[in-house]
């Protein structure tokens, strides 16, 4: 089965949201079990690393990237050999935790056990988005701001204006819950971290989708 075909059967599986053993032969893609195997090879290699890395140079080339600032925002996924979720128990999945430009396009997505906390995952968000090319200069990373929509941290703070982390999520939880404290007795907001109650739009998120 060609490539092509089979990235076919993939992106019709996940967008579909449907399990890779319903994917109609007749459409000519191959069995789902063919299309998982390949999906898992091609991701192994690395391939969509450096296909996200290629069509984000490809924005940024043409202006496209919002650099202003960005988004970071997490949600629960059904997996059935995932962990407990936080909500409901009963219910086994995962989380999705992801970075995107002030237009909604993904820069890194983690995903984790599902009662993993966001503010953990802040800093392997930020510090793990690629390198993007298309314009003269250093390729850059990192935007502008950060936008939250709970409390908000002086991990992301820091991260975004070259200042000093937190070395370990313990302390990054401590200095959190120390930095929202002050804020909450000050009017002055953060320059840097912006907060709203509702969850920024997160774009192209990952597909909900289950891998079997």
């Amino acid at each position: 089965m060609s490539d092509r075909l089979c990235l076919q059967g993939i992106l019709f599986v996940l967008y579909n949201d449907i399990a890779w053993q319903l994917l109609p032969l007749e459409l000519g893609f191959g069995s789902g079990q063919t299309c998982w195997r390949r999906l898992d090879r091609w991701q192994k290699a690395g391939v969509f690393d450096r296909l996200h890395r290629f069509l984000l140079a490809e924005l940024n080339a043409a202006g496209e990237l919002d650099w202003s600032r960005a988004c970071v925002d997490g949600s629960h996924i059904r997996a059935k050999k995932g962990d407990p979720t936080p909500v409901d128990r009963r219910k086994t999945g995962s989380k999705h935790h992801l970075i995107c430009d002030g237009r909604g396009t993904p820069l890194k997505v983690i995903a984790t056990a599902a009662n993993v906390n966001d503010v953990t995952q802040t800093l392997a968000l930020v510090d793990g988005s690629p390198p993007v090319a298309g314009r003269p200069g250093r390729p850059r990373r990192r935007p502008d701001a950060l936008l939250g929509d709970k409390a908000p941290t002086p991990t992301a703070t820091s991260c975004v204006t070259g200042g000093s982390c937190p070395s370990s999520p313990a302390k990054e939880r401590r200095t959190s819950r120390a930095w929202a404290s002050s804020v909450t007795s000050s009017s002055r907001p953060s320059p840097c971290f912006t907060t709203s109650n509702a969850s920024p739009s997160a774009g192209n998120a990952a597909p909900n989708s289950r891998t079997r």
